[in-house]
């Protein structure tokens, strides 16, 4: 008898997916998150607006049908319906980026249900996602140049810019992300840094960074 294949606790999140829509890079992550042994995921559209968190309404499930056209036109998926069953996997372009964050199950399910009451999914989960993203790749790129880094800087301009999201979201994602408790050792903190410097008229004054 053949041995079962143990499922994998972690998801891989290819850096290029940050800078689709929101709904399009939930489309990505619950593809890499639910796939089966055959890196396919199926299901319908009431499955996926349950795993997404949104009504089943049927405005919600024309943005879905609309974000896997869109997916299917920019060659990341390629998507077989059977009846009203979904088969979504992702293509080799999809996969193409060298840059591959790997995310811990976990950690999504903590993003997913941050603030919210039991059986329900928060409605900012994609954006907090895209900025642990940015965040981990950032700190890999860092180390090519250093030695050892376990953080790294990145202010809320460069963040929101990442995520398509402006400065001032940006600073209220990493807010959320620096209070949730993923239970494992993962934390993220927020400082502001200052830097002195002199102005035009030789006056030293300091700029904030964070």
């Amino acid at each position: 008898m053949g041995k079962n294949r143990k499922m994998s606790e972690d998801i891989s999140i290819f850096r290029n997916w940050v800078s689709v829509e929101d709904y399009e890079f939930k489309i990505l992550v619950l593809t890499s998150f639910l796939a089966d042994s055959n890196l396919a995921y199926r299901g319908n559209l009431t499955t996926i607006c349950n795993w997404l968190g949104i009504g089943t309404n049927q405005k919600n499930r024309n943005k879905i049908k609309e974000s896997i056209k869109k997916l299917e036109e920019k060659e990341y998926i390629f998507c077989n319906k059977e009846g009203q069953t979904y088969h979504i996997s992702i293509t080799n372009k999809g996969l193409k980026d060298k840059r591959v964050v790997k995310i811990k199950k976990q950690w999504l399910e903590v993003i997913k249900n941050y603030g919210t009451t039991e059986n329900k999914v928060n409605n900012s989960w994609a954006s907090m996602l895209k900025a642990l993203i940015v965040i981990f790749d950032k700190i890999e790129q860092d180390k090519q140049d250093f030695d050892i880094v376990s953080a790294t800087i990145i202010t809320m301009k460069e963040l929101g810019d990442e995520i398509q999201k402006s400065e001032q979201t940006a600073g209220k994602i990493i807010n959320k992300l620096v209070d949730c408790d993923f239970k494992d050792g993962l934390t993220i903190k927020k400082e502001i840094i200052k830097q002195k410097y002199k102005d035009n008229n030789g006056v030293e004054k300091y700029k904030t960074f964070g």
